[in-house]
């Protein structure tokens, strides 16, 4: 929390993690917008590079801007789009702990754009 990467970015919470390392909230200095910042755990840095070449090459709504590769401290980030919203995670628990289900056009919805985003990438 604080820590600046690549002397733009300034981490300011997480966002999450996964197999390959974590997401952070940041913002960039420069440009004055909120941006997602993927740092990679070590050995994790040739996939991390082939991943954000291939998104970057990508428009689509269901798929993230990529806008930069970087390296802070002897270890490599990426910065992309931040997009605003409850991950499907956090929606779907919501509706746990209410002891309800998503009504079947949201389920559609969110479907159709994650159907729509891979049909994009492996094409």
């Amino acid at each position: 929390m604080g820590d600046v990467l690549g002397g733009a970015y300034e981490i300011r919470g997480k966002i999450g993690e996964g197999g390959m390392g974590q997401v952070y909230d940041a913002i960039d200095r420069l440009l004055g917008r909120r941006v997602a910042i993927k740092v990679v755990r070590p050995g994790a840095v040739g996939s991390l590079e082939k991943e954000a070449r291939g998104l970057a090459a990508l428009r689509h709504p269901s798929v993230v801007s990529v806008y930069g590769l970087g390296e802070h401290g002897g270890t490599r980030f990426v910065v992309m789009e931040h997009v605003a919203g409850k991950t499907l995670e956090a929606r779907l628990d919501a509706h746990r702990s209410e002891g309800s289900v998503p009504e079947m056009t949201d389920v559609v919805d969110i479907l159709r754009a994650m159907a729509e985003g891979l049909a994009v990438v492996h094409h």
